[in-house]
């Protein structure tokens, strides 16, 4: 029996060694997230306590002790259909394909263990009451684990319906109208380095291109508009920028650069960012000079993602020119 114990000794002192080890190579990315690192170390020492807990068991066994198998092997199965049910009812458990097989494997190893320790019992019939409480109280954990996935599948499914819903869906309409400010209209000012700051800059036009753009909103939510970029710089807005359901909006926005198509940055209910490439298209009215200032309107508008903007060399986090 000498070589029982030898492999005893050896994984006692092997568990430990080889949790670390694969616990050092998965915490190198994470070398500077301090937060990340903990939850490692703490997992590593979980690990290496329940482990060990089963080698413990395994030296029940070399002795031969009833007692110590029910004592051990029960703190094993107890750990094994937590963690199951934890990771079943847990809707932030990314289950990959390593995940998976370590819920399968603990199940396959509560399931043996629990029969193990059933057949051991050397009394027949408190074997068979045994048998019935312990396949009773599986039912009822599979029953639970079942309402709670249920549960848990139907929220998932809830929040993705509602961020679809959530999603801006609008559209602009074509303006051509040579006073639009004249108008009772919800007007959204765009603070631009052109940006006039009296009612008399405002009538001489300042340099540049005085752009405006109608934005006409679905019945399917609200959204915020949060800045433009044009120019070379991110600029804010101010007066009106939340759109509600069923309503339009007017931005009105000075630029020098007529070249480059300006981007919107919109929000969600859910803060969620979404951006819009903008064509803008000049607009001539009767007995108009081409020396004039004039005035432009969307033209176009195309979604982008946030690689799309980043890969026009803008960067995402600046703050808005003051």
């Amino acid at each position: 029996m000498w070589y029982l114990w030898l492999i005893f000794a050896l994984l006692a002192v092997l568990i430990p060694v080889w949790i670390l080890f694969m616990a050092s190579k998965a915490a190198k990315p994470y070398s500077n997230d301090k937060q990340k690192m903990k939850i490692i170390s703490l997992n590593a020492i979980k690990y290496i306590l329940f482990y060990w807990l089963c080698d413990l068991f395994f030296m029940s066994c070399i002795i031969d002790n009833l007692v110590c198998k029910y004592i051990f092997g029960g703190s094993i199965m107890l750990i094994v259909f937590y963690n199951l049910s934890n990771a079943f009812a847990n809707s932030k458990v990314k289950r990959s394909g390593l995940i998976k097989w370590g819920m399968l494997q603990d199940f396959i190893v509560g399931v043996g263990l629990s029969i193990y320790l059933i057949y051991i019992i050397p009394n027949t019939d408190l074997r068979e009451i045994v048998s019935v409480i312990i396949a009773a109280v599986y039912g009822g954990l599979l029953t639970l684990v079942g309402v709670a996935w249920t549960i848990k599948h139907s929220m998932i499914q809830k929040h993705e319906d509602e961020l679809v819903k959530a999603k801006p869906l609008f559209t602009f309409n074509f303006f051509a109208e040579k006073e639009p400010l004249v108008n009772n209209r919800k007007v959204c000012l765009v603070e631009g380095n052109k940006q006039p700051t009296t009612i008399a800059e405002a009538l001489r036009r300042p340099s540049g291109t005085e752009s405006f753009m109608e934005i006409e909103n679905s019945e399917q939510s609200s959204f915020t508009i949060k800045r433009f970029y044009f120019d070379g710089a991110w600029h804010g807005v101010s007066a009106n920028n939340v759109v509600l359901p069923n309503t339009r909006l007017l931005v009105q926005l000075f630029r020098e650069d007529t070249v480059t198509h300006p981007i919107m940055e919109i929000e969600d209910v859910f803060k969620r960012k979404f951006y819009y490439d903008l064509m803008f298209q000049f607009l001539f009215f009767p007995n108009e000079k081409i020396t004039d200032k004039h005035k432009s309107t969307l033209g176009q508008m195309k979604e982008i993602t946030e690689q799309d903007v980043v890969e026009r060399g803008i960067k995402i986090g600046e703050s808005v020119n003051e």
